[in-house]
C-alpha cells in the first residue's frame, strides 16, 4: 500500500487552530488596555485613506510595519494641464502585488494587470467576485447575477478555469476542485480589491496559471475600529446578509472578522428559442436552482517586533445549490422509442430519462488558513524575507435523490501549501525576487456505490526568480524563471510520474512619452494535472491517463492617455497550448469513448476529463474610461477571442471555437459620482457568438434508442460546434445616501427583459432588482 499522509488527523487540528484563533483574538479584546487603542485623529497624517491602512500579502510590505526601502516610484510629471475639480485622473497609478511579487503600479508592470477597486465593486452592485468581475477586458464570464449556475464559467483570454489561477492573497484556490471553481461562492465581503493579471504567470504563481490569474487582495486589519453591516433582498428569494468588523487589539495586534449569508430560490420563467427544432420555443420554471451559502473569515495581524511582523488569515465556507448540467426541460410528451423487447413505444421525455440531468445538486464545506511572516533584512531596508505556511481543505459532494434513494460522489481534498521568498533591492534599477514553492496533496474520492473510488497524493514542488532591471528611467525589463521538479501521483492503484519543466518569461515596457506606453510579454507555461484532474467523481470524473499542459503565451500592448481624465488600454494576446484540458461525453460508436471504457470502466453518457492535443487562442482586449464633465465617467471594454480548437479529442470537435467561450465579449455606460455620496451607473452588456458545449454541459442521450436504433437526444440539443446567438441587455446600480453611515443601494438587471440563452442550457431570468440598505461605524 502506498503511504498516504493522515489528512483526517490535520483536518480536524485545523479545526482546532481556528477556533483557538477565535477565541485567542475574542481574550486579546477583553485584556488589551483600551487606551492604547488609536482614534482617527491619531492617523491624519494618512489622510484617512483606507489605502494607507491597508498592507496587502503577498508583497514583501505585506505587514503592518512600515513600508521597506523599495518604494512606489513618484508618477511622472505630466504636460497636460490638471483636471479640473471633480475631475478624475487615469494615470495608472493603482498599487498592485499581482504583477510581481512586490508593491508595484499598474504603469510599471509589462503585463496586463486590471484592478478592481471597492468604488467599482460597489457600482456593479457586486455580491460575489464573479459579479466583480464583470465586464473586465480579457475576461468572459457567465457567473454573475440572478440565474448564475455553478456550472457557467469563465475564460480568461479563451483559456478555461482549469487553467487559470484562482488566488486569495497569492494562495492557490483551484486545486481544491476545478470543475466546482465558483466565482458565486466568494463574497466580496472582507475584500479589498481584486488585482486580474491577463496572460501566462506560471513564472509568477505556479502551473495553475496558464492563462492569467485573478488574485483576491482582501482587507487588512486597520489601526481604527470600523465596522458595516448590509442587508440586501431581491427577486426570486434574493437575501443577502453580511458584517464585518475590524480594529486594533493593542498596540501590535489587529483583527478583521466577517460573516455572510446568502440564499435564493432562482426560481424564475425563461423563454428560449430554437428555430428549427423538434420544439420551437422553450418556456418553463428554472427548477432546481436553488443557493444557500454561508461565509467567515477572520484575519490577525501582529507586529512581533519593528522589523518582523506575523500575519494569520483563514476563511470557512459552506453551501449547497443545484448544478443542474443542462437546466431546459425537455416538454415533450411523446416520443417514438424501440424498447427491450423490440416493440415500439411513444414515451415522454422524463420517461426516457431526459431530463434526468436537471436534479442533481452539490453540498461544499471549505475552510483554510495560512500564516505568514515577514522580516526586513538589511540596515537599508532594502530586502524582505517572507515565510508562508498554508492548509487548504475542501469537501465537495454531488448527490442526487432518486425513487426515495440519494445517491452521492465525494471528493476530500487538503492542501499544504509552503512558499519562501525574498525580495531584494539589488540596486536602484534593479530587484530581485527568488524562492521556493511546495504544495502537497492528497485526498479521497468515494461514493454511495463504492465507499473508496481512489486515494491518492501528489507533490509539487519548484524553484521561482523574477528580475526587474531599469537600463533607464522610462524602460522596465523583466526576466523570469520557474524551474518546476518532475512529481508523481501516487494511489492505491497506480502511480503517475510527470516530468519537470522550466518556464522562462520576459517582459518590456517602454514609456515613450508620459502619455503613451508600450508593453509586451512572452512565457512558456507548463501544467501538471492535480488530483481532481486524475481522480475526481462526480458530475464530471477525472481521468488518471491525463497528460501535462504545455505551450506558449504572448501579448503585446499600448496605454495611451490622451488627457489628464480618460485613458486607452489595449492588448494583442496569442496562446499556444499542447494538451489543454477540456471535457468528453462518452457516447456510442466512438473509438476514443471506446478506449476509455476499456482502461478505467467508463459508461455511456458519463463525463470526463480529457486533452484536447492543441488549442490556439488569440485576439485582443481594449478598455477605454474618459470623465468628460466633473463626477461624469463613460467606460466601455471590449474582448474578442478565436479560440480554436485546432485538434480535439473527438474530430468532430476540430476547428471549432472552444466551447461556450464568445467571439466577442464587452460591457459600456456611463456612471455620475457626486461629492455627497450619489452614485448611479447605466451598464450595457454585449456578447456574441459562442459554440455550445455537449460534451461538458450538454444533456446525455435517451435511455432507450430511436425505432431506427439511433440514440434520441433532448430537443434543445444541439450539434458539436453550433453557435448559440449573442444577446444585449441594460443593468442600472444606484447608490443614495441617506445620512453619513446609512446608504440605500439598488441594482436592477436586465431593464430590458430581454429573453435569452444565458449558457448552453441555461435560460437567463428576465428583469430583476435588489435593494438593500448598508451602514457603517
Amino acid at each position: 500500500m502506498v503511504p498516504i499522509w493522515n489528512f483526517y488527523g490535520l483536518h480536524r487540528a485545523s479545526r482546532l487552530l481556528l477556533a483557538l484563533g477565535c477565541g485567542f483574538a475574542g481574550t486579546l479584546a477583553v485584556v488589551q488596555d483600551a487606551g492604547a487603542v488609536p482614534t482617527v485623529s491619531d492617523l491624519a497624517a494618512t489622510g484617512g485613506r483606507a489605502a494607507d491602512l491597508l498592507v496587502q500579502e503577498p508583497s514583501p510590505a505585506a505587514s503592518p510595519a512600515p513600508e521597506p526601502a523599495v518604494p512606489v516610484e513618484p508618477v511622472a510629471s505630466d504636460p497636460v494641464p490638471p483636471a479640473a475639480v471633480g475631475s478624475e485622473t487615469f494615470e495608472l497609478d493603482d498599487v498592485t502585488v499581482t504583477g510581481s511579487f512586490r508593491r508595484q503600479r499598474v504603469r510599471d508592470i509589462p503585463g496586463s494587470v486590471y484592478v478592481i477597486d471597492q468604488k467599482e465593486i460597489e457600482q456593479k452592485g457586486a455580491r460575489t467576485v464573479g459579479d466583480a468581475l464583470r465586464g473586465v477586458p480579457g475576461v468572459v464570464s457567465n457567473l454573475s447575477g440572478a440565474g448564475a449556475d455553478v456550472h457557467s464559467t469563465y475564460f480568461i483570454r479563451g483559456l478555461p478555469t482549469t487553467s487559470t489561477a484562482l488566488l486569495i492573497d497569492g494562495r492557490s484556490l483551484n486545486n481544491l476542485n476545478q470543475e466546482h471553481v465558483d466565482l458565486n461562492e466568494l463574497p466580496v465581503a472582507g475584500i479589498d480589491r481584486i488585482e486580474v493579471l491577463t496572460g501566462g504567470a506560471t513564472t509568477l504563481y505556479g502551473s495553475t496559471a496558464v492563462g492569467g490569474v485573478i488574485n483576491v487582495i482582501t482587507k487588512r486589519p486597520p489601526k481604527v475600529f470600523e465596522g458595516n453591516v448590509e442587508v440586501t433582498y431581491g427577486s426570486y428569494g434574493y437575501s443577502d446578509y453580511r458584517a464585518y468588523v475590524g480594529g486594533p487589539l493593542g498596540e501590535s495586534v489587529r483583527f478583521n472578522l466577517y460573516a455572510t449569508y446568502f440564499n435564493t430560490n432562482n426560481d424564475f420563467f425563461y423563454r428560449v428559442e430554437r428555430p428549427g427544432g423538434p420544439v420551437p420555443v422553450f418556456e418553463d420554471k428554472r427548477i432546481n436552482g436553488a443557493f444557500t451559502s454561508t461565509n467567515y473569515g477572520f484575519d490577525l495581524d501582529w507586529e512581533i517586533m519593528p522589523r518582523t511582523t506575523l500575519n494569520f488569515t483563514s476563511y470557512y465556507r459552506q453551501g449547497s445549490r443545484g448544478i443542474s448540467l443542462f437546466a431546459i426541460r425537455d416538454p415533450r410528451t411523446s416520443i417514438p422509442a424501440r424498447d427491450e423487447a423490440g416493440n415500439v413505444v411513444n414515451l415522454s421525455a422524463d420517461e426516457l430519462g431526459l431530463n434526468g440531468a436537471l436534479f442533481p445538486r452539490i453540498l461544499i464545506d471549505y475552510y483554510g488558513f495560512a500564516v505568514t511572516s515577514n522580516t526586513r533584512l538589511g540596515e537599508a531596508d532594502d530586502s524582505n524575507l517572507q515565510v508562508r505556511l498554508s492548509y487548504d481543505r475542501g469537501r465537495t459532494t454531488e448527490q442526487e435523490v432518486e425513487e426515495g434513494e440519494t445517491e452521492f460522489a465525494t471528493n476530500d481534498i487538503g492542501i499544504f501549501g509552503t512558499r519562501v521568498l525574498h525580495t531584494w533591492q539589488v540596486a536602484p534599477a534593479l530587484n530581485l525576487s527568488y524562492g521556493f514553492d511546495f504544495l502537497r496533496e492528497g485526498g479521497n474520492s468515494f461514493g454511495s456505490e463504492n465507499p473508496l473510488i481512489y486515494e491518492a497524493a501528489i507533490s509539487q514542488p519548484s524553484l521561482f526568480a523574477l528580475a526587474s532591471y531599469k537600463p533607464a528611467d522610462d524602460v522596465t525589463v523583466t526576466l523570469g524563471l520557474r524551474g518546476i521538479f518532475g512529481t508523481r501521483a501516487t494511489s492505491r492503484e497506480f502511480n503517475r510520474d510527470f516530468n519537470g519543466a522550466l518556464t522562462p518569461s520576459v517582459g518590456v515596457r517602454w514609456q515613450v512619452i508620459p502619455q503613451l506606453a508600450l508593453r509586451s510579454t512572452f512565457s512558456r507555461v507548463y501544467k501538471t494535472p492535480n488530483f481532481n484532474d486524475l481522480f475526481g467523481r462526480g458530475e464530471i470524473l477525472g481521468n488518471p491517463d491525463l497528460l501535462a499542459e504545455s505551450g506558449s503565451t504572448f501579448d503585446a500592448g499600448i496605454d495611451w492617455q490622451p488627457s489628464p481624465t480618460s485613458l486607452i488600454r489595449f492588448s494583442y494576446f496569442l496562446n499556444d497550448i499542447d494538451n489543454l484540458q477540456g471535457y468528453n461525453l462518452i457516447e456510442e460508436n466512438s473509438p476514443e469513448d471506446q478506449l476509455l471504457i476499456d482502461k478505467f470502466g467508463y459508461e455511456l453518457n458519463e463525463r470526463v476529463r480529457v486533452n484536447f492535443p492543441r488549442v490556439r487562442s488569440s485576439g485582443f482586449e481594449l478598455a477605454a474610461s474618459w470623465q468628460f464633465a466633473p463626477y461624469w465617467t463613460l467606460f466601455a471594454t471590449e474582448t474578442y477571442t478565436d479560440s480554436r480548437v485546432e485538434q480535439a479529442f473527438k474530430p468532430a470537435y476540430t476547428q471549432t471555437q472552444y466551447p461556450l467561450v464568445p467571439f466577442h465579449s464587452g460591457r459600456a455606460g456611463f456612471s455620475y459620482d457626486s461629492p455627497g455620496g450619489f452614485r448611479g451607473a447605466l451598464f450595457v452588456n454585449f456578447q456574441g457568438l459562442r459554440s455550445s458545449d455537449p460534451l461538458h454541459i450538454g444533456p446525455g442521450f435517451a435511455e432507450l434508442n430511436s425505432p431506427a436504433g439511433l440514440p434520441i437526444a433532448n430537443a434543445f440539443a444541439l450539434p458539436p460546434g453550433a453557435l448559440l446567438p449573442g444577446y444585449t441587455t441594460l443593468d442600472f446600480s444606484f447608490r443614495v445616501p441617506v445620512t453619513e453611515n446609512l446608504s440605500v443601494l439598488g441594482y436592477l438587471d436586465n431593464l430590458t427583459n430581454t429573453r435569452y440563452e444565458r449558457n448552453y442550457g441555461n435560460g437567463a431570468p428576465p428583469v430583476n432588482f435588489r435593494l438593500g440598505l448598508k451602514a457603517a461605524f
